[in-house]
C-alpha cells in the first residue's frame, strides 16, 4: 500500500455498517464479517471452511493493493492497517476457490480523524 499522506496521531475510524450478512450467503460462499477498529484498521473474520481460500484488497480501480492465500480449517481474523491508504472506495474479498464474498468499503478523510463506511 503505497503512502499518501502522514496522519496525525489521534487518528480515529468511525463505522456506519460494520457486518457481512451471514444469512444470505450461499452454503459454499465464505462467511465473512467486516469492522472498523479505533485504530485506523479493518478486520476480517471469516468463519471456518474445509478450505484453503484467498484474501484479496483491491482500490476502486481494480488494482490488487494485498492477496494472500489462507487456511480456512481454523477461520480467519485479520487487521488491516488502513491508515496509510488515500481515500476512496475500496473492497475487500475472501474466495474458496468455489465461492467468492466481498465487502466494500469507504476510506473517508474528515478534520483530525479518517473514517470507514461499509456499503451493503
Amino acid at each position: 500500500m503505497k503512502k499518501v499522506r502522514t496522519i496525525a496521531l489521534g487518528l480515529a475510524l468511525s463505522l456506519s455498517f460494520a457486518t457481512a450478512s451471514f444469512a444470505r450467503q450461499p452454503t459454499d460462499a465464505p462467511q465473512i464479517s467486516v469492522a472498523a477498529t479505533t485504530d485506523a484498521a479493518v478486520k476480517l473474520l471469516v468463519a471456518r471452511q474445509n478450505a484453503t481460500g484467498q484474501v484479496t484488497l483491491t482500490d476502486a480501480a481494480g488494482h490488487v493493493l494485498y492477496q494472500s492465500s489462507v487456511n480456512l480449517t481454523n477461520g480467519l481474523n485479520q487487521r488491516f492497517d488502513v491508515s496509510e491508504l488515500a481515500t476512496g472506495t475500496y473492497q475487500l474479498s475472501v474466495t474458496n476457490g468455489r465461492e467468492t464474498t466481498a465487502k466494500t468499503f469507504v476510506v473517508e478523510e474528515k478534520p483530525a480523524s479518517r473514517n470507514v463506511v461499509f456499503q451493503s
